[in-house]
């Protein structure tokens, strides 16, 4: 009797153009009649009409889909001929687009090419556009908070202090914008410890007739003065004028940012001086506000604070405690953020539909024949690309497996290994072979037991303190008989100390990778994983993966 064949290419391929035929018939008529009627509705509509629907949309944090749609149909009418007031009217459109990206999605990239475009169209007619150089501003500070980087911090700086100047033009005259960039500008300059920069914008606004909400220009007023107190070291006379500051601001969603600043600054300040209690109450109190009014991008930070705060008091459990709700808000804000951008970029999809549907006609049927053969050639590709990923994944499971087996044989050996008792260190001016052993040994004791190696800031002067000896005498030895720098000897520990925990599930199963790494030693995650992969010859996914399958 003649077995059935498991695989058949003549049956596949018969199968796989059915269903190509299937999708495309479906496709067409979903385009047919699903096509969004508000569109229809919102492209007969005047330009500066839509620019407004756009602006009340991007305003409303549940609504940024409509505002990108009316602006989308605004910014596509773009054309070098077109008048200067209609070109005005583009620029707004591409800087509120750079809005809704920016602070809805949290797509810097698209943002910031949103505001390139909108600065193009400012330039090509002259036009001054405070709103847009504040924007990139909260760009490159957002990126800069980030980062730490100081270059992209200056840069935001910048921006802020064009916005400012710009919204004082005469042609413009624009006191929030005005308000809002100075106040921005002052935490940069904190920030980056440029105190002076902005001292010619101060002599302007503290002289400026301000339209804008009495709180918010007040608020800047004492901000500033405590910028200057900080410049020099003056925190107890800093300390009242936040308290001036929090005064002014009522309890609402409107003021909530402003409090929490305040707050946040405020511990700052009492860390500096060594009142960490006060710190922390502080920030708890701030915490509640930020339950209150669901500003969870604050409570990272406030969580991150808490967790230094408790350390310095010595209170490691509650360090820890903070430590893991600052990990695990820090992934939960990151997985919301991948959410919005996969949400904005389905939107995308129907926009760049809907910019298609106005230029299909006559081409209909040669975009049909040409999707027919596309796809069937990427089933083709993604086939034969399959079944090679799939002879890879094998090969590489098996060297995976191979390689923890090995590190786990390294890990274990290295458990039952223990020095009885160290030679006493001879004392003679130059180290002979005895002397040098002795201190290779005294080294690697303190390294094996001690946990102080875990902490970020040891150092070799550490090590030379912890074996009574000189860190010359100890980075020698360690060059000659370890065959490396102190660097590399310290992270191989460090690696080997996280291996220990992702085994440990029990203690460490709900700790990423970011946190075991931190818990360990490590200041950078790129530093964690190019020493990870040094020592074990796995990055720590990989290891974790070895890890679950050696269990199984």
């Amino acid at each position: 009797m003649n077995a059935t064949p498991i695989f058949s290419p003549r049956r596949w391929t018969a199968s796989l153009l059915l269903i190509v035929l299937c999708v495309l018939t479906s496709s067409q008529k979903a385009a047919a009649g699903k096509q969004p009627k508000v569109f229809s509705i919102w492209k007969k509509l005047p330009t500066e009409q839509l620019v407004k629907i756009g602006h009340r949309f991007a305003n409303n944090p549940e609504q940024p889909d409509s505002a990108l749609l009316a602006l989308t149909i605004v910014t596509n009418r773009y054309d070098k001929s077109m008048s200067r007031e209609d070109k005005i009217l583009v620029q707004r459109a591409q800087r509120m687009k750079g809005f809704v990206y920016l602070f809805r999605y949290y797509d810097y990239a698209k943002a910031y090419d949103c505001l390139l475009h909108a600065q193009d169209v400012a330039e090509e007619i002259d036009f001054i556009s405070p709103a847009t150089a504040l924007n990139l501003g909260h760009i490159f500070s957002t990126i800069g908070d980030q980062t730490g980087d100081h270059t992209v911090k200056k840069k935001a700086l910048d921006y802020m202090r064009q916005a400012f100047k710009e919204s004082l033009n005469t042609q413009v005259q624009n006191h929030n914008i005005a308000n809002t960039a100075f106040g921005n500008a002052i935490s940069l300059a904190w920030s980056l410890e440029e105190y002076d920069a902005l001292r010619e914008e101060w002599k302007i606004f503290k002289q400026l007739k301000n339209n804008d909400a009495h709180e918010f220009t007040q608020f800047n007023l004492y901000y500033y003065q405590i910028l200057m107190l900080l410049k020099a070291k003056r925190y107890q006379e800093a300390l009242p004028l936040f308290d001036k500051q929090l005064g002014l601001m009522p309890d609402d969603d409107s003021h909530a940012r402003y409090t929490l600043l305040t707050i946040y600054n405020k511990s700052r300040v009492l860390a500096l001086i060594g009142r960490y209690n006060e710190a922390i109450e502080l920030l708890l109190r701030g915490e509640r506000i930020c339950q209150k009014y669901g500003t969870k991008d604050a409570s990272v930070e406030f969580y991150r604070s808490l967790a230094e705060y408790q350390q310095r008091l010595g209170k490691k459990n509650l360090a820890l405690q903070y430590q893991s709700h600052y990990f695990a808000l820090k992934d939960t804000l990151l997985n919301l953020q991948q959410f919005a951008n996969i949400k904005e970029m389905s939107f995308a999809g129907s926009l760049r539909r809907v910019n298609e549907q106005m230029e299909q006609g006559r081409r209909e049927r040669q975009v049909m024949t040409t999707t027919i053969i596309v796809l069937l050639i990427i089933a083709l590709v993604i086939s034969l690309s399959l079944y090679i990923l799939y002879r890879k994944n094998r090969q590489l499971r098996a060297s995976y497996s191979n390689l923890y087996q090995k590190n786990q044989e390294v890990l274990r050996l290295e458990e039952e290994y223990k020095k009885p008792q160290l030679e006493e260190k001879y004392k003679q001016s130059r180290l002979g072979e005895p002397d040098k052993q002795a201190l290779y040994d005294k080294i690697q004791q303190i390294l094996a037991n001690s946990k102080e190696i875990f902490d970020s800031d040891f150092s070799l002067q550490r090590l030379a303190d912890l074996t009574e000896t000189s860190y010359k005498k100890v980075s020698q030895v360690i060059n000659e008989k370890a065959g490396c720098n102190f660097n590399n000897l310290i992270n191989e520990y460090r690696v080997k100390e996280a291996c220990r925990r992702m085994n440990d599930t029990e203690q460490y199963g709900k700790y990423t990778i970011e946190a075991i790494s931190t818990s360990v030693g490590f200041k950078s995650r790129s530093t964690f994983l190019l020493q990870f992969k040094r020592v074990t010859g796995l990055t720590p996914s990989e290891y974790q993966r070895a890890q679950k399958s050696g269990k199984s």
